[in-house]
């Protein structure tokens, strides 16, 4: 008894040192996160209230919201009434978001690498040569926060999946997965052994 009553001590002790040592503006703070809040991107735990991003527009999807290694900005890709795709880069600064890529291709998540640069796959409206599917090839790109950087290479794509269903909460877990009835979440990495990607949906 006396052994765990000390324990208990000590461990109260731990906590309040850890408490003291925090600085004063992190004591009681939030992490900043960001999150898709009725239609709209809204950052989280920046300043005192939630702070909406104001993309131009209007917007009915959103897909690939992602942080910046750095921390410094927030990449979404969005779609229009017409389903045209964009990518944007939100700023923590205050500054307004920059739009990036258009036409973007929406299978393949856009990523980051450890360098803070974007990775990302686009279309290049060629398909594979005798094969009945049609597999449009991508190529994956690399861009700096202003402009694209080169290819680090190319390759067919599957398409084709689908289904649904009557039921909306599945819809809604397709859409916040970034996945479908027939299609998984998808994968685009930079590796120190090279991309790492998906193959089909």
């Amino acid at each position: 008894m006396r052994t765990k009553m000390r324990l208990a001590g000590l461990l109260m002790i731990i906590v309040l040192v850890i408490a003291a040592a925090l600085p004063v503006g992190a004591q009681g703070k939030t992490i900043p996160f960001a999150a898709i809040t009725q239609d709209q991107v809204v950052l989280y735990g920046m300043s005192d209230a939630p702070t909406v991003v104001q993309l131009p527009g209007e917007i009915q999807d959103y897909r690939n919201l992602i942080w910046s290694p750095d921390g410094r900005e927030l990449i979404v890709m969005t779609a229009d009434q017409d389903y045209h795709w964009q990518l944007f880069m939100i700023h923590t600064d205050g500054t307004a978001p920059t739009a990036i890529l258009n036409g973007m291709q929406v299978g393949l998540p856009v990523n980051f690498t450890s360098e803070n640069h974007l990775l990302y796959a686009q279309d290049t409206g060629e398909v594979t040569e005798n094969d009945p599917m049609f597999r449009p090839i991508l190529e994956v790109m690399t861009a700096s926060r202003q402009a694209p950087l080169g290819s680090l290479g190319r390759f067919s794509y599957g398409v084709g999946c689908g289904g649904g269903s009557s039921i909306p909460v599945h819809w809604l877990y397709w859409n916040e997965t970034g996945s479908s009835p027939g299609n998984s979440p998808q994968v685009l990495a930079l590796t120190p052994y090279g991309v790492v990607h998906s193959t089909n949906c």
